[in-house]
């Protein structure tokens, strides 16, 4: 795994991809260990991106407290679980038998906070840090460490050593390597970076020395602040990146690149200041929540302009089924959108361009129509997003469709006959309770799609659907979907507004960020989701499938012993730990504010 480790830092000179591959490898926060400064007041001023857990025993063990984490340990669910850990413990034995280390040796390194940034000052290319506290388990550690130093060596790399204060730096050399690892340990603390120089920058500010830091960032500062869920509940997981020091940080010395980042100014991108994030387990009445903040500048210009989301009423049509996996909702300005967007791109060509491409484009299909008048100014300003769960559970059972909101329904349907005419002989127009719609017209699929050994498939058959339902333009991949809405729009007992865990979320919703008015909410039903995927694991057809391929693929060997071994136990005893979450979008002076969040079942 060491020797691994320094060589992707040798070997990668994009120093982002080493931020990507070792924030999937750790996965995790922020929170001072012991008396060492936390990372962000070590990290210098010119951090572009930052990833951090604050403290990983602490992440597992709230974690654990989670509706997740309980169902994993029910006395029911566990021995299916148990064993599939097991069996990835097992396929692990070729690593262990390397290292000397089991799999619970290994996730029980990491002691304290873990942070992942990189650094991009003015005068010089971008420099990776990796810090996490190993606390009272800095034998095991350092034993991973010289292991891959010996690795390293081996394959023609250099061990240099140099004294800072009382802290060495360790250099792990490969041969030609412009800028190799180098590390260092300190108070139970691993600093890994491939810039000695910002080592020694490390160390200084960690003696207490002098130097603008990342929490004198305002952008960072900020962020963070807005995604604080609150002073008794700090989270676990936070992030931040300024995207356009970043983009100039890793297009420096490439000329074509810098051409294209010299133009974020003219299309408004350099208001663009800072993306973050946190996640916080088991705060108050959540299971989870998590805020992510764009800080953009004021006023907004270019391509930013275009982010027209606006508010207004949430509150699911009547359309909506009750039996619905999830539903997102939106208001957006898709005048104002458009109109942002000529502005940027007659910047580049004349007065008028974009508009008369636009409409040309659409004369070339459609001599009759104008985009503008037609399609655009029929816009009503709402769009939502329905998922629902289509019997009997496949692997993709989960059916979308999208409500698009019409200002004038009746004057929209000779607007729909111009636009699929030149489609029309794929279509079989149909009626479904007194409603006209139309669905593709099915076409055969083959086994490549999946089989079980009843013939029955495991994946099921798209029907593309759509038609005006009310005040709306209804599409959608399945076509009992689409009877679905029909059937709940003439009776109110069907719909979700009426359902009490959607008002329960929606209740939530509207005491989040202070009562600002949201542009987006979203409401999601786990349940649905998990009952799918229960149902396909206790089918015969499932297990038919896995025994065929079980001999060729060990992970699914593994499942599928598991499956055998460990009866399922009634989905009542997984229901009682899924609990119903929500979302919203808000837009105000700073930006665009996320919030998601589940609610805790006791």
């Amino acid at each position: 795994m060491m020797k691994r480790f320094f060589a992707m830092a040798a070997k990668f000179r994009s120093t982002s991809l080493i931020v990507a591959w070792f924030a999937a490898s750790c996965g995790v926060a922020l929170q001072a260990h012991g008396e060492r400064p936390s990372a962000a007041k070590l990290l210098p001023a010119s951090t572009v991106a930052y990833f951090r857990v604050a403290h990983a025993p602490d992440f597992v063990e709230k974690f654990q407290e989670t509706s997740v984490g309980r169902l994993a340990k029910d006395d029911q669910v566990r021995p299916l679980l148990s064993q599939l850990y097991g069996s990835a413990a097992d396929a692990f034995a070729t690593v262990q038998e390397q290292l000397g280390l089991s799999l619970d040796d290994l996730l029980a390194v990491p002691q304290g906070e873990i942070a992942v940034a990189l650094v991009a000052p003015e005068d010089d290319s971008p420099s990776i840090v990796i810090l996490f506290d190993v606390g009272d388990q800095l034998p095991t550690a350092q034993k991973l460490l010289e292991q891959g130093e010996a690795a390293a060596v081996n394959d023609g790399a250099r061990i240099t050593t140099e004294t800072v204060g009382e802290v060495e730096l360790r250099t792990v050399q490969p041969p030609g390597e412009r800028r190799p690892p180098v590390y260092f340990i300190r108070e139970g603390t691993i600093v890994i970076t491939n810039h000695a120089a910002l080592s020694k920058q490390l160390l200084a500010v960690w003696d207490g020395g002098e130097g603008e830091t990342l929490l004198d960032n305002p952008n960072f500062v900020t962020i963070m602040k807005s995604c604080l869920a609150s002073e008794e509940n700090p989270p676990q997981i936070t992030w931040f990146v300024d995207p356009i020091e970043l983009a100039i940080a890793v297009t420096r010395g490439n000329f074509n690149a810098q051409a294209t980042v010299a133009l974020m100014p003219v299309l408004g991108l350099d208001g663009l200041k800072g993306a973050g994030g946190a996640i916080t387990l088991r705060a108050g009445d959540f299971d989870s929540i998590v805020h992510m903040h764009l800080l953009l500048e004021q006023p907004r210009q270019g391509l930013v302009e275009m982010l027209a989301l606006d508010s207004g009423k949430t509150t699911p049509e009547t359309w909506v089924p009750n039996d619905a996996a999830t539903y997102t909702t939106l208001h957006w300005d898709a005048r104002s959108t458009y109109d942002a967007a000529i502005k940027v791109y007659d910047r580049f060509r004349q007065e008028g361009a974009l508009a008369a491409l636009v409409q040309d484009r659409v004369a070339e299909q459609y001599p009759t129509l104008n985009f503008e008048k037609d399609v655009l100014a029929a816009f009503g300003g709402r769009l939502t997003h329905v998922t629902w769960m289509e019997p009997p559970a496949r692997v993709n059972s989960r059916a979308t469709l999208i409500g698009v909101k019409l200002k004038e329904p009746d004057e929209f349907r000779e607007t729909l006959k111009t636009l699929i005419a030149p489609i029309q002989s794929q279509l079989d127009e149909k009626t479904y309770a007194g409603i006209a719609y139309y669905r593709a017209t099915s076409t055969n699929r083959n086994s490549s799609q999946g089989e079980a050994s009843n013939g029955r498939p495991l994946l099921r058959q798209p029907t593309p659907s759509f038609g005006i339902v009310g005040e709306y333009l209804l599409l959608t991949d399945s076509e009992k979907l689409l009877q679905q809405a029909i059937l709940t729009r003439s009776d109110a007992s069907r719909a979700l507004a009426g359902e009490l865990d959607y008002k329960l979320i929606a209740s939530k919703i509207s005491r989040q960020r202070g009562g600002d008015a949201p542009g987006l909410i979203s409401f999601n039903r786990p349940e649905a989701a998990v009952r799918n995927i229960y149902d396909l694991a206790a089918s015969q057809q499932t297990r038919d499938w896995l025994g065929q391929r079980a001999d060729r693929r060990p992970g699914l060997r593994a499942l599928n012993e598991a499956l055998r071994d460990n009866p399922l136990p009634p989905f009542a005893v997984v229901a009682k730990y899924l609990a119903p979450g929500g979302a919203m979008l808000t837009n105000d002076e700073t930006g665009f504010h996320y919030t998601a969040f589940s609610l805790k079942r006791e």
